[in-house]
């Protein structure tokens, strides 16, 4: 009971001194998000301290992260004992498609995560009984906006087939594009009841671009990111737009936020 009494005065602290943060409000509404801002403009950063703010907030959530940029998350220790990391090498985009397996592989596990959930929480109603208040798990994909072009048109596949005890060589299409833009769309719809949250980092906020549907917009919110400096260059600190990904859709485009 102490432990319980410690732990809600804690966050009622960090509440308190969070009152004009926008990471650390962001942190705690337990959203999907999507983060826009050009290169160099401290998307990375902004969502570390997101991660830091997460994880006191919610100290039994769960974080994967993806990213092609092998240098942003250098030296950083596993969260609770997971390796939250994934990086990907698209070096090689055009004759190497390594990085869409390990893509698929990374985005499956958290979609079938949602799909584990959803079947519990469904026999539960069936019982009669509560769904859970399941602990938050964390989706987060750097550079989303240059990597869907590249899964949306993945290069056939070449097998090699018996036919009538012939060998031949038969070309087919790559469906893990598709499965992987699928699954993004289930978790966009099902994720927040079933606390799996999607953090869509690039440079992009059209819905197109980026391989959602108007209505997955919903459920996202929106940060417009940018940083701010002195005369003499020096960072003094982030200059956030946040709002719902759908009001600020129909304000900035096709012109970009940013």
């Amino acid at each position: 009971v102490e432990e319980a009494i410690r732990f809600v005065q804690g966050r009622a602290r960090l509440r308190e001194a969070s009152k004009n943060n926008p990471i650390a409000k962001l942190a705690e509404s337990l959203s999907h998000t999507l983060i826009v801002a050009r290169a160099g403009a401290g998307k990375t950063s902004f969502m570390q301290a997101i991660i830091a703010h997460s994880c006191t907030y919610f100290p039994d959530c769960a974080w994967k992260i993806i990213t092609p940029k092998n240098d942003n998350y250098f030296g950083w220790p596993a969260i609770k004992g997971q390796r939250v990391v994934t990086y990907l090498n698209t070096l090689n985009v055009a004759t190497d498609t390594d990085w869409v397996g390990v893509l698929h592989g990374e985005v499956s596990k958290v979609y079938t995560v949602l799909i584990k959930r959803n079947k519990t929480d469904n026999e539960a109603i069936l019982r009669g009984e509560k769904p859970q208040q399941w602990p938050p798990v964390f989706l987060f994909i750097d550079e989303y906006s240059t990597l869907y072009p590249q899964i949306k048109k993945l290069p056939k596949i070449k097998d090699i087939e018996e036919v009538d005890g012939k060998r031949k060589v038969v070309t087919r299409d790559d469906k893990r594009g598709e499965q992987i833009i699928s699954s993004l769309e289930w978790i966009a719809h099902l994720g927040q009841s079933l606390g799996v949250y999607l953090i869509i980092c690039g440079q992009s906020s059209n819905c197109k671009e980026i391989g959602f549907s108007a209505p997955s917009c919903r459920y996202f919110n929106y940060v417009a990111l940018g940083k701010g400096s002195t005369h003499d260059g020096m960072l003094i600190g982030y200059d956030c737009i946040t709002s719902s990904w759908l009001s600020l859709i129909h304000i900035s485009e096709p012109t970009r936020p940013y």
